[in-house]
């Protein structure tokens, strides 16, 4: 089979390369023999397989990577394993094992996220939800989302086969049917999917696993280290590989249903870059030049299977080339300035279409205000107006925000405060 990798997460790793942006011609140009991908069937609890027989692959097979069937490849692993098997000229196999809407504890055993009394939360609610459930109410609530899901997929299949597409088709279908009862035949229920999904497919060699995903743990973003941690362990002793790459994408800029200038995600967002910095053999590629203000699904996914792409082959396949954007390594406060130094300047930096933006500052008072920054060499200059002596700087600290530092790699570099615990 040649490279095999496990692409797993949520929603953004599941979504289809049918749905992106420029899928019309990237699926006409996707013959590759040597590309394949195996589908996880999506079983979202112990027992539906067999309740339900008929719903599920009996075989679930290889799928060779053509036009025809390229469309159901999830996009971010497409361009991941073109991109691996155009530069190291061998066979990859992309396992899919992913599915929207859940959170890490989803995909994780209860040994493991029972080990640590600040994760077992998400343990300790769902026995209490399940402690309380009218079990009539559910099965009816359960049968009732069912429905109102195949209405949806109805009108949208119909929709398209009749070429509406774009605003017109959002505008028809109205929001997704969400979320689903919670209760014990809930997919997003914790461990669930590591039973039903993980178990599945522990016995296959792998070279090592795409995970993109955090969405869904915003809520206890403040955890995300830790429990994404135990995840990965709890991964590499189920492989008996305690070195087994984990390469992810770090969540994107994403409006929040009006809260675009709340922090929740920008907390999630720096969860995961200290699990890059702090958890052996693995590294984050950044999203957040890819997002969108109103969507959490940004159809543009291209740039992140290149860089996990670029990742694996910096640190993995040993390549000699730049593979990550800048990051924050230290300030220096020097007058009415801040000076901000960087890892990952590759061949320098730069402000990606006009002057830098995103960067803000704040003095003792800790009120913090727009700021202005310049690139001098490899590092960045922030000041702002009136302000004598600054404190702390951040950059892309919110849910939403444009941001435009990228090395000349063409890369960009992550959020970051420097005042962060």
């Amino acid at each position: 089979m040649g490279e095999v990798w496990i692409a797993g997460g949520q929603s953004n790793m599941q979504f289809a390369l049918s749905d992106t942006e420029d899928a019309k011609e990237v699926i006409s140009k996707a013959d590759h023999p040597g590309i394949r991908c195996y589908q996880v069937p999506q079983i979202p609890y112990v027992g539906a397989d067999l309740e339900n027989p008929s719903a599920y692959p009996a075989k679930p097979e290889w799928n060779v990577c053509t036009p025809e069937n390229a469309g159901k490849y999830p996009a971010v692993a497409y361009h991941f394993a073109e991109r691996i098997h155009k530069a190291l000229k061998v066979p990859v196999g992309i396992v899919s094992c992913s599915w929207g809407g859940t959170s890490a504890s989803s995909w994780m055993s209860e040994k493991y996220l029972s080990s640590d009394k600040d994760i077992k939360v998400y343990l300790d609610e769902y026995q209490t939800l399940i402690a309380g459930i009218d079990m009539e109410k559910y099965e009816s609530d359960r049968i009732a989302y069912s429905a109102a899901v195949e209405r949806f997929v109805k009108i949208k299949e119909k929709a398209i086969s009749e070429n509406v597409a774009g605003t017109a088709l959002n505008e028809l279908l109205g929001p997704y049917p969400w979320p689903p009862p919670a209760g014990p035949k809930n997919f997003q229920t914790p461990c669930g999917l590591y039973h039903t999904m993980v178990e599945k497919i522990v016995p296959y060699a792998v070279k090592g696993v795409i995970f993109y995903q955090g969405e869904s743990d915003v809520d206890k973003g403040a955890l995300y280290e830790k429990l994404f941690g135990r995840m990965i362990q709890n991964w590499r002793d189920d492989w008996k590989n305690p070195n087994m790459p984990f390469l992810f994408t770090q969540i994107t800029t994403y409006g929040c249903d009006g809260k675009p200038d709340n922090d929740d995600w920008a907390i999630l967002r720096e969860q995961q870059l200290f699990a890059s910095r702090n958890i052996p053999n693995t590294a984050m590629a950044v999203s957040i030049d890819c997002g969108d203000m109103i969507d959490i699904h940004p159809k543009n996914k291209r740039p992140l299977g290149e860089r996990l792409s670029l990742l694996a082959r910096a640190k993995v396949y040993g390549q000699d080339i730049e593979c990550s954007g800048p990051g924050f390594r230290e300030m220096k406060l020097k007058g009415d300035k801040a000076l901000l130094y960087f890892d990952h300047v590759g061949k320098g930096l730069m402000a990606k279409g006009g002057a830098l933006k995103g960067f803000k500052v704040c003095g003792a008072d800790k009120v913090f205000v727009d700021a202005r920054a310049e690139i001098k060499g490899d590092t960045v200059e922030v000041s702002s107006s009136g302000m004598k002596a600054p404190k702390t700087v951040r950059y892309g600290w919110a849910n939403y925000s444009e941001i435009n530092l990228f090395n000349k790699d063409g890369l960009p570099a992550s959020p970051f405060r420097t005042d962060g615990p």
